[in-house]
């Protein structure tokens, strides 16, 4: 299993940070407009149960994600249903730091053919995933912060 932990400071309160969160538009806005994913179905908010399906156009498959935690303005989680990896485990955690936010985004992830290819090219996901979690925090920054 491979682990991955990205973590920003928002300079907005936790309950703008959340609110964000909630809104329904919000996946398509956090998700980098070079990755090779595409919303198809969504049911659902962040609660338990809640699922996401993306198509990833360049697999020709689909990536289907189930909602696992949920704690309000702390945290949510959702792990993989179907799709690319053997196994995906990914938890949105939220705290208050002073005026601001601490966003932190905890990936624990298997691929196929794992344990080797999690040696072999884990290193290459996570740097993916570090370009994927700098463009969401980003957005959340933007889209968060009082202007």
């Amino acid at each position: 299993m491979v682990k991955f932990q990205y973590t920003s400071l928002i300079p907005a309160p936790l309950a703008a940070v959340w609110a964000f969160h909630e809104r329904p538009e919000a996946i398509q806005l956090l998700t980098p407009p070079d990755t090779p994913l595409v919303v198809e179905k969504r049911t659902g908010g962040l609660e338990i149960g809640a699922r996401i399906t993306f198509r990833v156009t360049h697999l020709k498959l689909l990536w289907v994600a189930e909602h696992t935690e949920y704690e309000y303005q702390r945290l949510f989680a959702d792990r993989q249903v179907q799709g690319p990896f053997r196994s995906w485990h990914h938890r949105h955690l939220f705290t208050a730091e002073g005026d601001g936010t601490r966003l932190t985004d905890e990936v624990e992830f298997t691929l196929p053919l794992s344990p080797l290819s999690d040696w072999l090219v884990g290193w290459a996901v996570k740097l993916q995933l570090k370009a994927m979690f700098r463009y969401r925090h980003s957005v959340t920054r933007l889209e968060t912060v009082i202007k």
